[in-house]
């Protein structure tokens, strides 16, 4: 079982949310629930579960204030919410699903999906101590390369070469290897990564602000801007959205 917390201070969306899980989630367990920060504190403090359904905005304060006193947490993130406009921060905090309210049962579900997998990749890491689940591993030749995938800040296409940029000892490195983006996004797929455009793959967690021009672009960084393709603009909100 996956034993679950629900913050939310909307009675009718808890029920909605409990309705969904009771009936057509057989391996979630709701341990408890609460309707402010301030019990979600307690309830952290106090209770062993695996994933959290969050909201955003509860009676006059943000949840966001919760990881102001929690950086480390070891519990999966839900939100669910009414405000699109959170996304960014969501992922901020490692967010695994956001989900819009009023909540949809086909929603609900497709995140249950997600939960199930993700719950299944760890039991498997822990079983196998399997080193690809939490590393981008590239052989260029003779050499191989480790790299943590929230250490990756993008990928970049040239040619039949890939540029990946990533974060190690406080500073930005780069690589170039000599196989196509194309390859890596299917080998390396990962929950927080999206192809936003033909020529490049984000980290959503290095996101810094996103500009909604005739042109969608985002800030990686200080002074990154990577465009958002037209044909991708809408599938890329809808996954921040909802991953």
């Amino acid at each position: 079982m996956i034993d679950v917390i629900i913050i939310d201070d909307e009675p009718g969306c808890v029920s909605n949310l409990k309705y969904y899980l009771g009936k057509y989630c057989p391996e979630i367990n709701i341990v408890s629930e609460g309707y402010t920060v301030t019990d979600a504190k307690n309830i952290i403090k106090t209770k062993t579960f695996d994933l959290a359904f969050l909201d955003i905005e509860l009676m006059n304060e943000n949840i966001f204030s919760l990881f102001n006193d929690n950086k480390e947490h070891n519990f999966d993130i839900v939100f669910v919410t009414a405000y699109e406009s959170y996304a960014v921060k969501a992922f901020k905090v490692q967010a695994f699903d956001y989900l819009m309210k009023p909540l949809l049962k086909a929603d609900v579900l497709e995140c249950y999906k997600k939960i199930l997998r993700r719950f299944a990749d760890k039991k498997n890491t822990q079983q196998t101590g399997n080193p690809d689940a939490s590393n981008l591993v590239l052989r260029n030749g003779e050499k191989v390369y480790v790299i943590k995938y929230e250490d990756v800040i993008y990928l970049k296409a040239s040619g039949v070469y890939t540029q990946i940029a990533f974060e190690h000892a406080g500073k930005i490195k780069s690589i170039t290897i000599s196989k196509p983006i194309g390859d890596l996004e299917k080998e390396y797929g990962h929950s927080f990564f999206f192809r936003v455009h033909k020529s490049y793959i984000i980290n959503l967690n290095k996101i810094a602000e996103i500009n909604k021009s005739d042109i969608v672009t985002v800030r990686i960084g200080d002074d990154l801007w990577i465009p958002v393709a037209k044909r991708r603009t809408r599938e890329f909100f809808t996954f921040l959205e909802t991953q």
